[in-house]
């Protein structure tokens, strides 16, 4: 409601309808969203509605500076395609369609007559009008109303607009009704009242602008009229980070909200979008599509960036994404503005939309991998009846295993007895006390190590994680290893021991790089065991499986990276680079445990020692293991026979399968022997491991002799066979 010099617009008690005053040009700098919505439809001063705005155009976030949009974005590929790297362009155009009237607007230079009412407070025209009403209202009394509510306040207009509710919840204007049904006012003086009755909506509170007509004047919009423009822009900046901050199903759905958003604070009639891999591309496709635009033939008014990235560097405006790079774009100013070009205000909310583009861009990535996180997170956490039956279960002391033998053997234990085995070897290491680790997160973690070990997966499963576990449980406990090896130390030994085949698929990092596969394209070298420890990384981290969560920041970042150099030494390419230095030590009986680098060695040679010892084990158990080692092997020859066409090696090839003692005999000497018994040398505790190596080859050699001597009687008879036959 509003005087003739002022104009006051208040929210109706109940919530239904808005009054509003006297109509004016259309705000310069700020259009709500209720504004945009009157441009669908238009209405008679007290006629019925020509349409009604479906509430599903009112889509709008919960702010008083909040727009939604009118019209439905037609999304244009101007360069066609949508495949991952060509150039992808959204626009989104809001042009509103405007009703035409044969009446003239209402001059605000000639005001009609205005009184108070002459009835006083006897006036019963409202009780009359109300009190008996059986029917429903019909847009003449409305009229009737809003003049008689002109006349009790003077005021030269008097407008009301019933309300709705969006989709969203959120209330917006409708039908406008004016007090003077001769007028239709036009398309500028209409938007002026939407705009005020608009922000009332939004706020909740009464509006009084105290000079109207220098408002008018000015061009100037309700939001910079109440905020000065650094106000103004942050409140901007304030509701492009709530846009970000939802959540949407597709990033064409975020641009279409954040454009819908900042062509009204722009004035703009369209916002352009382009998102690109390719930086080349990019530049080319957009300068083609300006060159062939319409509408900047038209009128040649565009503000447009060009935003580039660089690794973990965003500049103020840039469209910051990773590695993509992107342009967003302006074109022309809408219609009954006071300028047709893009002012310096217009450029700074542009690079705040760019920025906010970019980190909603990179939000929603994030949020893409989140989801396939907790996708894997379920693949690799064990069942909740499988953990609660561990944890409740009486977990048997080292000796019922044989977890201090280092013959020891898995072959006649249940998989429920090797995940017992797995914490009684924690337990007896006091590594739960010493890191506080909940008991329950540490029976999850172990069952979630177990299902992530293939069990298609002939040799490299978790029979051998076990195995190298409790080779390295058995060492840790000797004396000198248990005396000079910290808690951190111990516990890192330990979690690599189990994870450090995590995942196998029952190759090498030789096929992996000969068949290209993506574990090759991402790790380069080792491929196998950078995979084995992000794995045990992606298992420490899964909720319910932190066992490393009461560490402080410094002991974890320690821990994990000796976990990771660990896990890295079973790489033997990586051990024989090493063992030269570890060798000299141990010839010369110098090997410091003060000194961290020899620490740091001798770790990675246990870890190599766990992961062999079944060259250890006792006859009957080591010479199953090798045919077990023999028959994933093959079947890795047979595939780069077959399936890469080439030669596999000696070992591998199928061929050879009668020359396994030989093999073995050679894989002693060159890899296992040397190691043992530098071990044993610095660790005395450690000379079974060498001993049974010893044993071992022994019974390999004799299988290797016997087969020689049977090849020989072979050939021997046949050369008889033929001389008889010569004969």
């Amino acid at each position: 409601m509003t005087a003739r010099k002022n104009r006051v617009s208040s929210p109706v008690l109940d919530g239904s309808s808005h009054l509003s005053g006297p109509q004016g040009p259309k705000p310069r700098d700020w259009d709500s969203g209720w504004e945009r919505t009157a441009r669908k439809v238009s209405h008679p001063p007290c006629g019925p509605s020509r349409g009604h705005v479906h509430p599903a155009t009112m889509e709008r976030p919960h702010s008083c500076l909040s727009v939604h949009q009118t019209d439905d974005p037609v999304c244009l590929d101007r360069v066609g395609g949508r495949s991952p790297r060509s150039l992808q362009s959204t626009y989104f155009s809001f042009s509103p369609c405007v009703s035409r009237s044969k009446c003239l607007p209402h001059s605000l230079s000639s005001p009609r007559p205005a009184g108070q009412c002459k009835r006083g407070e006897s006036c019963n025209f409202m009780m009359r009008l109300f009190g008996g009403l059986i029917r429903p209202l019909q847009n003449k009394i409305i009229c009737q109303i809003l003049q008689h509510l002109s006349e009790i306040t003077q005021a030269q207009r008097c407008c009301l607009s019933m309300t709705t509710v969006d989709k969203t919840g959120v209330k917006c204007l409708g039908s406008l009704f004016q007090s003077d049904e001769e007028s239709v006012y036009g398309y500028t003086q209409a938007e002026w009242d939407k705009c005020i009755m608009g922000y009332v909506v939004s706020t909740g509170r009464p509006l009084n602008i105290s000079d109207a007509r220098e408002v008018i004047n000015d061009v100037c919009s309700v939001s910079s009229l109440i905020w000065p423009y650094s106000q103004f822009r942050s409140l901007v900046l304030l509701e492009l980070a709530q846009l970000v901050s939802n959540d949407y199903p597709s990033v064409d759905d975020m641009l279409i909200k954040l454009a819908a958003f900042i062509l009204p604070v722009t004035k703009a009639q369209f916002c352009t979008v382009f998102i690109s891999d390719d930086s080349s591309t990019v530049v080319q496709e957009l300068i083609q599509f300006m060159d062939n635009d319409s509408l900047l033939k038209q009128k040649g008014c565009c503000v447009c960036l060009l935003l580039t990235v660089k690794h973990e560097t965003a500049y103020t405006f840039f469209f910051f994404t990773f590695l993509r790079i992107g342009v967003c774009q302006l074109v022309n100013k809408m219609p009954f503005t006071e300028t047709e070009v893009f002012s310096r205000a217009d450029e700074h909310f542009l690079e705040d939309f760019a920025v906010y583009c970019a980190l909603g861009l990179q939000k929603f990535n994030a949020q893409q991998r989140a989801d396939k996180t907790r996708v894997l997170s379920y693949q690799i956490s064990a069942l909740q009846e499988e953990i609660d039956a561990l944890e409740e279960a009486v977990i048997p002391s080292a000796d019922v295993f044989s977890l201090l033998d280092f013959g020891f053997s898995d072959f006649d234990m249940s998989q429920t007895a090797m995940t017992q085995a797995v914490v009684r070897m924690f337990l007896d290491l006091n590594l739960p006390q010493e890191f506080n680790i909940d008991y329950k997160t540490l029976c999850q973690w172990v069952l979630s190590i177990q299902k992530c070990y293939r069990s298609n997966v002939v040799y490299h499963n978790w029979s051998h994680a076990l195995r190298t576990a409790q080779c390295m449980f058995a060492m840790l406990q000797t004396k000198e290893l248990k005396s000079n090896f910290s808690s951190l130390e111990v516990l890192a030994l330990m979690i690599a021991s189990l994870c450090h085949d995590l995942d196998h698929r029952g190759v090498n990092n030789s096929f992996i790089e000969r068949s290209n596969q993506p574990l090759a394209q991402l790790y380069g070298h080792s491929s196998l065991e950078h995979h084995h420890y992000d794995m045990c990384l992606l298992i420490l981290n899964n909720p319910g499986s932190q066992i490393l969560s009461s560490l402080s920041l410094n002991e974890y970042r320690a821990c994990v990276q000796m976990i990771e150099k660990n896990i890295l030494a079973t790489d033997l390419a990586i051990y024989i680079e090493k063992r030269t230095n570890f060798f000299k030590l141990a010839q010369s009986n110098s090997c410091l445990w003060t000194e961290e680098g020899h620490r740091e060695l001798l770790r990675s040679m246990l870890m190599t020692a766990s992961d062999i010892c079944a060259i250890t084990k006792p006859w009957p158990v080591q010479k199953r293991i090798a045919e077990l080692v023999a028959t994933e092997f093959f079947a890795q020859g047979d595939r780069e026979k077959y399936e890469l066409n080439i030669q596999p090696m000696h070992v591998m090839d199928r061929e050879n399968s009668t020359r396994l003692p030989h093999m073995q005999v050679d894989y002693i000497d060159g890899i296992c022997s040397p190691l043992f018994e530098a071990l044993a040398s610095i660790c005395e505790s450690c000379s079974p491991l060498k001993e049974g190596c010893r044993r071992n080859r022994k019974h390999w050699q004799q299988l290797a002799d016997g087969g020689e001597e049977e090849e020989r009687i072979k050939i021997k008879g046949k050369t008889d066979g033929e001389r008889e036959e010569a004969s």
